[in-house]
């Protein structure tokens, strides 16, 4: 197969990459995600947590209520002490009961015992209430992860299908003017060995040609990576989608709209649960102080005599005064505390520094961005006249080759830019507190 072959069945399959994108199903943003966010495992997990860290909360604030219990037994004995007392349960003591010879040998007894019981916990030491806030700030914390974690899968989401729509629009660019370059090669006469500077514009109008192929290769494989990681978060589509065409700077303004004005949900997050382990030290405590309450149990015995019920009520006190298992256990959740409060610092002062990190980095990429769109129109309109100028023989082909190269250099420098606009956008909602935009969230 000759050069010219190949050339053309390239041009051939790129054109057709072209057409099969345009006819793709075109997808918004809004779908998108509202896939993931329905089938995402990592969104689930976090919520399924929050919903039994919800449980114990709503146990907790239940602390105050009685415990009530209720036991049965029935039983078969020939122990002198159990058949006396069984009998005495009974109220059914006689005087040929105290016969040395019955006490000893009473031979073997049936008894059965139902016991209805409450304990009715006054004062815990504190424990009980201390628990009740630990829940109710577990559980803040626990929305709040929820939150974060929405967040992080919103900004793969954000930062994949933006990706897919940069390289959709430069792979048209890259596509068109591989089709220019064909034509210019296919209709170039004069590029023989014999004529030296026809023969090296030849060359290089051939290595541009290679040049953007390999780039359209290139474009491919990052947007197939792209499209395979929505694919993996939950995106499944009857048929192949494209997103909405839009440029890079209204989307981001749509989709990943940065205020910088609060801390993120994940230092929200932790500093909920500093809040968590420091009413866990107050609940600790609570082992070194009384603990009192009120109890009553009723029962209903019965024998091979009769049956009777009783009943015994009254007020406890419990005191710990030693137990080396309770030793340094109050210090030990002191300093997990702290621990915890020092982390949510740092974790703070680390975001600050980060988004002030990318938004110096996001600000020069903006800037940059609007040069290179301003040279973008002025390299078009110049390539527009170089091909003019090689046509009317004003321009040879060499020199034509050297514009059509920075038109691809600047395609990659600007393909570039974007994408790395999006990964910076996508990392900075992540450094704040970030609302999923309500054009975004469904309705």
């Amino acid at each position: 197969m000759n050069r010219t072959s190949i050339l053309l069945l390239s041009l051939v399959f790129f054109s057709f990459g072209s057409l099969n994108a345009q006819s793709q199903q075109s997808v918004s943003f809004k779908d998108v995600w509202r896939q993931v966010k329905k089938d995402s495992k990592a969104i689930k997990s976090v919520e399924l947590d929050l919903a039994s860290v919800d449980q114990a909360e709503s146990r907790s604030r239940m602390h105050w209520l009685p415990k009530v219990y209720v036991g049965a037994q029935v039983y078969s004995t020939n122990d002198p002490g159990a058949s006396f007392f069984g009998i005495l349960e009974q109220r059914s003591i006689t005087n040929t009961d105290f016969n040395p010879q019955t006490l000893n040998n009473p031979g073997v007894n049936q008894f059965g015992q139902v016991t209805l019981g409450l304990d009715m916990p006054i004062y815990q030491g504190g424990m009980k209430a201390a628990q009740r806030e630990l829940q109710r700030d577990l559980t803040k914390s626990k929305t709040l992860q929820v939150k974060d974690t929405m967040n992080r899968q919103y900004a793969v989401v954000a930062h994949s299908y933006g990706s897919i729509n940069v390289l959709l629009v430069q792979k048209q660019k890259v596509v068109g003017l591989a089709s220019d370059i064909e034509k210019i090669i296919k209709g170039y006469g004069v590029g023989n060995k014999n004529n030296p500077v026809g023969y090296s514009g030849l060359l290089g109008l051939k290595s541009v040609s290679n040049r953007v192929k390999a780039l359209l290769v290139q474009y491919e494989q990052q947007s197939l990576g792209y499209y395979g990681a929505l694919q993996a978060m939950g995106v499944h589509f009857k048929t192949q989608w494209k997103p909405h065409r839009e440029s890079v700077q209204n989307y981001i303004a749509r989709v990943l709209p940065v205020k910088g004005s609060e801390s993120s949900f994940q230092i929200q997050a932790l500093n909920a649960n500093a809040k968590v382990a420091e009413k866990s030290s107050d609940m600790e405590l609570a082992r070194y102080r009384p603990h009192l309450g009120l109890f009553a149990q009723g029962y209903h015995f019965s024998g091979s005599r009769d049956s009777a019920d009783g009943y015994t009520a009254g007020v406890y006190l419990k005191w710990s005064l030693f137990n080396p298992e309770d030793l340094g256990r109050h210090s030990e959740a002191l300093l997990k505390s702290q621990v915890a409060h020092n982390y949510a610092l740092a974790m703070a002062e680390e975001e600050k520094a980060k988004f002030q990190g990318v938004s110096a980095a996001l600000s020069a990429l903006k800037s940059n961005h609007k040069i290179l769109l301003k040279s973008q129109a002025l390299l078009d309109e110049q390539t527009n006249v170089a091909k003019k100028l090689f046509k009317n023989g004003s321009l040879n082909a060499l020199q034509l080759s050297e514009v059509l190269n920075r038109r691809v250099d600047l395609i990659m420098s600007l393909t570039e830019i974007e994408l790395n606009l999006l990964k910076y956008s996508s990392e900075q909602i992540l450094n704040e507190k970030f609302e999923v935009p309500t054009l975004v969230k469904g309705s």
